[in-house]
């Protein structure tokens, strides 16, 4: 949920924006409004992760009322392991719809086939004895993937990769007053 939320959210409000910039100011102006988002973006889902964390004692004993403690412990465990999925994925969404604003689909349209490969390969290598924990680390492992994988992608295309901030300009204005009612 928040990964859509969040992600799907930022991607409508930045994808025209960047359009926009990269055409009338240039790519640098457009690397740097996708380096900002991109902050913005992980530094959000960063906070949503920990709130999750923070609260999970409170919210997981309702979701999970059936379940026994060593299942409840269970769950809990596994959240854990899963909560870097939240962050990996939010950045594979964003990193995807920047390359589709630079007219390039393969990539991200064949990049979510990762995620369930590595899965499988985890879970085929535990043998018959397959943790529960492989499927976790299977979801991380390929959302950690993809997401180096759309970097490398963004790289050959000559966008800038990394975190930074240049300030709040117009155009970082116009993608958070165009996200905020989303």
């Amino acid at each position: 949920f928040a990964i859509n939320l969040i992600s799907g959210s930022i991607n409508s409000a930045l994808i025209p924006v960047y359009i926009q910039v990269r055409e009338r100011e240039g790519v640098s102006a457009a690397n740097k409004l996708y380096t900002a988002v991109m902050t913005l973006s992980v530094l959000f889902l960063t906070i949503c992760t920990g709130l999750i964390v923070l609260s999970s004692s409170f919210y997981l004993p309702i979701l999970a009322s059936g379940f026994a403690q060593d299942k409840l412990r269970l769950t809990l465990n596994l959240l854990y392991v899963m909560l870097p999925v939240i962050v990996l994925s939010g950045i594979t969404t964003i990193r995807g719809a920047v390359l589709n604003a630079g007219e390039k689909f393969a990539v991200p349209a064949l990049i979510p086939v990762i995620t369930p490969i590595v899965t499988i390969t985890f879970i085929l290598l535990g043998g018959s004895a397959v943790n529960i924990y492989a499927l976790a680390l299977g979801l991380v492992t390929g959302q950690l993937i993809e997401s180096s994988l759309l970097g490398l992608a963004l790289k050959r295309r000559g966008v800038k990769n990394s975190l930074g901030w240049y300030g709040m300009d117009t155009n970082l204005r116009q993608v958070i007053q165009q996200f905020l009612p989303m």
